[in-house]
This record gives structure tokens, sequence and C-alpha cells, in this order.
């Protein structure tokens, strides 16, 4: 499957912003881990986080819904490699985040309208 590196990357400046709000530094690895076997990590932070960690994009009605299943996918792999070196869980999410980028093929390049195309989230 050819994945829009979009989807991805939108999910790591959600956890960026997590991460840099501090009030999720409590969440450990093995809160990731236990989310991710049950496959509802994504849904799980925004019930931590509220609104504003908005996922609206990888919802039914959203651009990118076919994200939160691939995504899913790919963290339920990484269960089998030690997540114990991440004193912080989204820090650990958003390594294997990268790695489901760098997972990735192609021919991909940056917009040519690279500074009129960054949001925040």
């Amino acid at each position: 499957m050819l994945v829009n590196i979009k989807a991805p990357t939108h999910l790591i400046l959600l956890l960026s912003w997590l991460i840099d709000s501090g009030r999720f530094d409590h969440l450990t690895s093995a809160d990731i881990c236990e989310h991710a076997r049950k496959r509802d990590t994504l849904t799980w932070l925004r019930s931590l986080a509220g609104p504003e960690f908005d996922i609206s994009n990888y919802g039914p009605d959203g651009a990118w819904t076919w994200f939160e299943s691939y995504f899913n996918d790919f963290i339920e792999a990484q269960l089998n490699v030690d997540a114990s070196d991440y004193k912080r869980g989204l820090c650990l999410l958003l390594a294997w985040t990268n790695a489901l980028i760098r997972q990735g093929e192609g021919n991909w390049k940056p917009s040519n309208n690279i500074a009129r195309d960054w949001r925040r989230p």
C-alpha cells in the first residue's frame, strides 16, 4: 500500500504537542504497549488529551480513514521489540511512528510551497 505521508506526519505533530505539554510524562512504555495490544492507542490518547488531540482526520469522515487500522497493525507488530529503553511512553510512540515512515519507499519530496503548507495542529 502506498502511504500518504501526511497521515503519519500529522500524528507526529500531535504527539509532539502532547510531549511538549508535559502533561503526559507519566505515561509509560507499558501503557503504550497495553493500548497497542487493545488496538485503541489513538482513541485512548484522545480520551486523555481532549479535543486538542484532534484525530478526526483518522475517523470515518476524515481524510485518512485507513490510517488508524494501518497504524494499529504496525505498532502491534512492534510489541516484540524491547520498549523498556524509553522512559516516556509518548516518546516510544513517536519512535514507532517515525519507524512506520521509514518503512516506506518512493519518491517523497517536500512541497514547493513548504513554507505555506505547514499548519499547527
